[in-house]
């Protein structure tokens, strides 16, 4: 099938290549309202499909096909209103003025929130332009995709870590559960059209001691002014996506979320991404304050055009400091980033932007003066990221425009944790070789420590080409490209002092060191070409994208087609149709983890004197080669309405994606029989010890091993509504639903260990587990967003109530009753088909009907929010952002399954946040 695909697209694009093209240039000239040119403003022609700049003298040109009926322009410049102009073909050959105003909310056009867009990318993409961004009040990224569909808007949290989850993520519930954790790694961010990558991140402990859900290096509890007592938190991000809190959005000039099917030219991206965009061009200087609570961001930020046609440079630096409880400080986050950008326009038309971020994250949690085991957590990363782009238009028949991209990062990360112990008498296993040997006894009383030391280091390269064709009405922009990308990490690794362990026995075996440095890198390529057609069908218009992706990860090559379109009916309707296959790379985490130690016990014999003691212990040391990962794959398919009308705009999608390959861990059995030892103790309590002749029998399940075994599927509508502006109230409304049913799978059984052996088979020997089929887990989501927004132009005045009505969500986690097999204390495992059981023994491991567990709301409540903004002679602006403005907050009562009692409440008290922008 992958051949009859391949030679199908080759064939295609060979009789492409063929075609003349036919073009006409198509100017114009970018003014500012002093009427004095804009350099660099980025000008894209049909919602991205080709893209330029304005060169110092604020002009600029495209080749487009002259058989084109129209063309949209869409002009972006930093600190500038965005402008749309559609221009027909009898006015190709005059050249166009563009004046671009200055942010203002005195301008008669101002919304502030997401609007879905077709782009280059998708056709449902979500875009979020300056002043979205900047109404968000954002501390960091997190905080403005949270008016995306099934999101709560809540107030900022900067102590708790932020992934993003879209289609086949489960919302509020799960947060931390193994899908979510593969939802997020799915998620591309693409920066300037650099990935920030999280594959050589490996801060955590031995996955194959702990199973991925719970390997993370945990932080201590703490107090928060605002939500209470809080438990103990993950700041790490293996084995998922980036952390939103490290990125701030002060420099931002637009976010494209993208939850469909997505361009060809995209790979590691099986759930979705976000696409932020940064300009290099002149702006004034810009402050921003922000205020919540304890927590508070600054940024500056200004843009110069350099002397001698020099280009421009725009420099920007954020500091985020907050308190968890101002009262003590004992948990505290605290976040730098620098950025520089160069944009130099050069002869011919070529562009080249340097970019240079510098980011330091601290989550630091201090020993309380009052806390007699003195727990204190540190987690820290800092780095630096070098990126350099250069577009080139060479009038070429077949490179029309080639773009080359290539970036550097590098990242210093720890994670420490201490707690004093007083455990009493302790044996401590040390050695990493498989055998029997003497460990040694401790008195148990030390200040554990768990400390992991990374450096990742990410290098990437795309080269991308494109070119325009047209063959009979149907104007065709192919482009191809490749890319590659380097992923390895140099830390010291998991530290660990043999003679204060934190845990002991967890799992099966005691922690020992892990090193970093000495690991494999990984090294991923990608290949794409894909064929952006527009023109005619059936007398009515059209568009197009039918694209192919292959991509080498971990040594397996994937074959991704992609197709989209948009049919458009009239100056109203519109459908469109998606479908596309993806796929994400294990990252360093899932690849290498840890080799599994399994520790027994032998011999433990204490006589009041740790330099008198024997401890006899057998380790069993297992190198894990993951090497059999592949990568994660997911399919999705899309159907969309769309509606332009006088009165209101909607537009409906609905969605099924299927996820497969999945990661997961799961732990094997393992069988011993090892020999039983005598011990003597004389009168001076020296210690003899003697094999006498007998074996014992241990078995269990030791450690972890990854595998491609999670697996889901997601069902969804999403319906956008809105309303175009009251005059007489100058208001206008918007709706925004959200409906997704979601069901997981996994691949490990459920195992139900059976107590003292108490279950006699007929065969003489005991039943040691009983194994259940893996629980069936579902998700239902069903939510709305309501916005009215107020702008009255003349005042510089905008105000916007929102309400999120949470209708229904559920988790839902049904086991099965009877088991399906079983094993024996002689470590055999038989399936009850096979070797049935009697039907006494059958009954009593009969699992009751509370085992099904349900999580959830009981009853429809909602959340209101507010903000609200003042502008003063275009130059300061306040804002204030109000959540759970009018205090609602149910509960709920109610007896779980176990018999414990719970109380559940279901918004935060009213926070708020106040900033100023100030530009000069």
């Amino acid at each position: 099938m992958k051949r009859v695909v391949c030679l199908f697209i080759a064939n295609y694009f060979v009789l492409l290549s063929f075609a003349l093209a036919q073009t006409v240039p198509i100017s114009g000239k970018v003014l500012n309202e002093d009427n004095k040119p804009l350099a660099f403003t980025t000008i894209r022609l049909n919602d991205g499909q080709q893209s330029t700049y304005s060169n110092e003298q604020g002009e600029f040109t495209f080749q487009i096909s002259s058989g084109l009926p129209l063309v949209k322009l869409t002009l972006q410049h930093v600190g500038k209103q965005s402008v749309s102009k559609t221009i027909f073909r009898k006015d190709f050959s005059q050249k166009h003025l563009f004046i671009l105003k200055d942010l203002s909310l005195t301008l008669e056009e101002v919304d502030i929130n997401p609007i879905v867009r077709q782009t280059k990318t998708s056709n449902s993409s979500i875009v979020f332009d300056k002043e979205t961004i900047e109404a968000s009040q954002a501390f960091s990224l997190q905080d403005v995709l949270l008016k995306l569909p099934g999101k709560a808007a809540v107030a900022p949290d900067l102590n708790k870590v932020e992934t993003l989850t879209l289609r086949g993520g489960t919302g509020t519930l799960g947060g931390s559960s193994l899908y979510n954790l593969n939802n997020s790694l799915g998620i591309a961010i693409i920066m300037d059209d650099i990935y920030l990558s999280n594959d050589a991140n490996m801060q955590s402990r031995s996955v194959s001691r702990w199973g991925m859900t719970n390997a993370t290096l945990s932080g201590v509890g703490y107090s928060d002014s605002y939500l209470g007592t809080q438990s103990a938190q993950t700041y790490d991000v293996a084995f998922q996506g980036i952390d939103l809190r490290e990125i701030p959005v002060n420099n931002i000039e637009s976010i494209e979320v993208v939850r469909g099917v997505a361009s060809a030219r995209y790979g590691e991206i099986t759930d979705g991404a976000v696409i932020i965009n940064r300009q290099a061009a002149q702006s004034p200087w810009a402050i921003n304050i922000q205020l919540n609570g304890g927590s508070t961001s600054t940024s500056i930020s200004k843009g110069f055009i350099l002397p001698e046609k020099w280009g421009a440079l725009n420099l920007s630096s954020n500091y985020t400091h907050s308190n968890a409880d101002p009262r003590d400080k004992i948990k505290t986050f605290d976040r730098y980033n620098q950025s520089l950008m160069w944009t130099k326009r050069f002869a011919n038309g070529i562009k080249n932007t340097f970019s240079f971020d510098h980011n330091y994250r601290n989550d630091g949690r201090r020993a309380d003066p009052d806390d007699e085991t003195q727990q204190m957590s540190v987690f820290k990363n800092k780095g630096i990221s070098v990126a350099n782009r250069i577009s080139i238009p060479t009038g070429s028949r077949f490179f029309e425009n080639i773009n080359a991209n290539i970036n550097y990062s590098n990242s210093d990360q720890y994670s420490f944790k201490q707690y004093i112990l007083n455990r009493g008498i302790t044996a401590i296993t040390v050695k990493d070789t498989t055998g029997i040997y003497k460990g040694y006894f401790s008195n148990g009383s030390y200040m554990a420590e768990e400390e992991i030391i990374g450096n990742p280091i990410n290098f990437s390269a795309r080269l991308d080409a494109s070119a325009t064709f047209v063959l009979g009405a149907h104007t065709h922009h192919l482009s191809y490209g490749v890319n590659y990308n380097y992923s390895n990490n140099g830390g010291k690794g998991v530290i660990s002092d043999p003679d204060r362990p934190r845990w002991i026995l967890n799992g099966g075996g005691n922690e020992r060191a892990y090193d970093f440095e000495h690991l494999p890198a990984a090294q991923n390529w990608g290949f794409y070409v894909e064929d952006q057609i527009s023109g005619t069908l059936l007398q009515k218009s059209y568009n197009a994208n039918i694209g192919l992706r292959s991509d080498i990860q971990n040594g397996y090559f994937t074959l991704q087609p992609r197709f989209s379109s948009r049919l458009r009916w009239n100056d109203r309707w519109a459908t469109t149709a998606s479908f596309g296959i993806s796929s994400k790379a294990p990252t360093l985490a899932h690849m290498y983890p840890a080799p599994v130690f399994i520790d027994i016990d032998l011999l433990k014999v204490y006589a009041g004197d740790l330099s008198k003691a024997l401890y006899l212990v057998f380790t069993d040391k297992k190198i894990l080669d993951n090497a059999h990962l592949k990568p994660s794959m997911a399919s999705q398919a899309e159907l969309g309405l769309e509606y332009q009308g006088k009165t209101f705009s909607s537009s409906l999608y609905s969605y099924y994606k299927h996820n497969w390959n999945g990661y997961e861990t799961v732990n094997q059995p393992h069988w011993y029989r090892l020999p039983e030892f005598d011990y003597s103790v004389d009168n001076e309590g020296n210690i003899t010890y003697t094999p006498n002749g007998k074996e014992n029998t241990y078995f269990d399940f030791y450690g972890y091993e990854m595998v491609n075994g999670a697996s889901g599927s997601s069902l969804g509508l999403e319906w956008m509504l809105n309303f175009k502006p009251i005059n007489a109230i100058k208001t206008s409304f918007s709706l925004v639903n959200n409906l997704q049913y979601n069901s997981y799978n996994r691949t490990q059984h459920v195992r139900v260990k059976i107590e003292n052996n108490k279950i006699i088979l007929p065969d003489g020997n005991s039943m040691t587990y009983a194994v259940y089929n893996p629980d069936d887990t579902r998700y239902t989501q069903i939510m709305s967003k309501v916005n009215s927004s107020t702008h009255i132009p003349k005042l510089g005045f905008i105000v916007n109530f929102s309400a999120d009505i949470f209708w229904l969500e559920k988790q839902k986690a049904s086991s099965n009753i009877y088991p399906v097999g079983y094993y024996t204390s002689e470590a055999k495992y038989f399936l009850i088909n096979e070797q049935p059981l009697p039907q006494d023994i059958l009954n009593s491991l009969k699992r009751i009907a509370s085992d099904e567990a349900i999580e959830g709301i009981p009853h429809v409540h909602t959340i209101i929010n507010m903000s609200l903004a003042k502008e003063i002679n275009k130059k300061f602006r306040i804002n204030l952002n109000a959540y759970n403005l009018f205090n609602i907050r149910p509960e709920y009562y109610r007896i779980t399954n176990s018999g414990t009692e719970r109380i559940v409440k279901y918004n935060r008290r009213p926070s708020f946040t106040i900033g100023t922008n100030i530009k000069f």
